[in-house]
Parts: C-alpha cells; sequence; structure tokens
C-alpha cells in the first residue's frame, strides 16, 4: 500500500498461491492478464488509484470472494464479471455510477455491497435477488426509489417495498400500507396510470404536491395516519370515487 506503482510486472500470474492482495494508494490504471492465473487469489484491495474502469481480466478469477476498489473513478461493470459467482463483499464508494449495474443481481452470494459516494438515484427492483445480502450501504438520503424511511427500516421492509413497486408497475395498483412513508413517494409519478394507492398506517403528515401528477388515481386509502391538511393539487385527481 501507498507506493508510487503506475503497472504490475506481466508475471504476476506466477503467484499461484497468492491468497491476499493488497495495492491501495498506488497509481495503477489496470492490472496485467496474468492476474487470471492467480486461481488462489481471494482478497483483492486497490482503493485509491486511477481506475476508470474495472479490469476485466479480473472477471475470471472466480476463486475471488472479496473486491474493493474504492476512491477510484469507475462509472460501471460490465456483464462479464457475472462469472464472478463466488463474491461475497465488494466495495466501490466514491466511484462514478449513476445506475447500479445489472451484473451486481446476479451475484447471488453476494453478503456486503457498499456503494456510497456514487450520484445514485435509485435501486433497480430486481435488486431483490441479492437474497444473501446483510451489509448494503448507500446515500440513502439522496436516493428516490426507495425512499431514505424505507431503505433505512432493514432489508425485510426494504425488499418489501421493492417487491410492492414492481407488482404496482404491472398491476397499477399500489398498498404501500405499513412502510413507514412519510409522504407520497415522489418516484410514483413515473408510473403515470397508478389507479389505486393506499398509504394507510404511515407517519405520513404531509402530502406533497406532486400526487396531483398521479392523474389517473381513482381510489386513494389513508386510513390511520397524521394528515393534517391536503394540497390544492389534490383537487386534480378528478377520477378519485
Amino acid at each position: 500500500d501507498g507506493n508510487r506503482i503506475t503497472e504490475l510486472p506481466r508475471e504476476l500470474g506466477k503467484l499461484v498461491r497468492l491468497k491476499y492482495l493488497s495495492l491501495n494508494r498506488c497509481r495503477l490504471t489496470t492490472f496485467p492478464p496474468s492476474i487470471r492465473k492467480c486461481k488462489a487469489l481471494q482478497v483483492l484491495r486497490a482503493d485509491k488509484n486511477r481506475f476508470n474502469v474495472l479490469p476485466q481480466t479480473l472477471a475470471l478469477n472466480a476463486s475471488l470472494k472479496d473486491m474493493s476498489f474504492a476512491d477510484n473513478k469507475i462509472p460501471s461493470v460490465p456483464q462479464i464479471f457475472r462469472r464472478m459467482a463466488g463474491l461475497q463483499r465488494i466495495d466501490l464508494e466514491r466511484n462514478t455510477m449513476s445506475t447500479i449495474p445489472q451484473v451486481f443481481m446476479q451475484w447471488t452470494t453476494l453478503t456486503e455491497l457498499r456503494l456510497k459516494g456514487n450520484p445514485l438515484t435509485s435501486l433497480p427492483l430486481n435488486f431483490t435477488a441479492l437474497l444473501q445480502i446483510k451489509v448494503a450501504e448507500f446515500d440513502w438520503d439522496d436516493l428516490i426509489l426507495p425512499p431514505a424511511e424505507v431503505a433505512k427500516g432493514g432489508n425485510k421492509l426494504l425488499f418489501d417495498y421493492l417487491t410492492r413497486i414492481d407488482s404496482a408497475m404491472r398491476r397499477l395498483k399500489l398498498d404501500a400500507s405499513n412502510m413507514q412513508l412519510m409522504d407520497v413517494p415522489l418516484h410514483l409519478v413515473s408510473i403515470e396510470k397508478l389507479m389505486l394507492l393506499n398509504m394507510s398506517n404511515n407517519p405520513v403528515r404531509v402530502i406533497g404536491d406532486h400526487i396531483g401528477k398521479l392523474l389517473r388515481l381513482n381510489t386513494f386509502q389513508a386510513d390511520s395516519t397524521f394528515i393534517q391538511s391536503l394540497p390544492k393539487e389534490f383537487c386534480y385527481l378528478t377520477l378519485l370515487t
């Protein structure tokens, strides 16, 4: 760690018994193709380097279980990395990802995912495929989907919410009761044809004016909440019955 190394020797692959490799705070931009021959490698640390892409040669290291590339400038992870079927932990904090790569949802053995410091605004609905996840670190307050109060409620609540949203996208009916919601989620305006919304049993105090964009709503339910007033935009929902 902490050296001025700009490249590694091509002969790196001769280290066939190497299990742990830490190269934090160097000046690396890639790895030699021979690293795929390090069949025993399980842990790789490469934080604070100069990577603009995740070196694809690593995708052939099926033995890798723990990989960290925090504080680089990596925008995405290509599908070739689906071959890393045994990956359990990945740290890509403070990179440049604006969306979560779909390959992540194919790492079904993943237990720890760290993505703080990336310009993310939403989780994919199929994030629920990561059934083994125990630690998921994001900048929750910057996310629109899911709302921060849901995300902070733990994995069970988070997965339940994403499952309900996925269903609502198809059925145009959303049961958002008992979700710890503080408002009608802003991301719902993207479901333009939503017809039913149940916000019951949430600590909602104020309904945002964005609800006026759900013009297809014909049913709105909000029993057992703390709502004290409705915005004028609520009256735009002329299909309510």
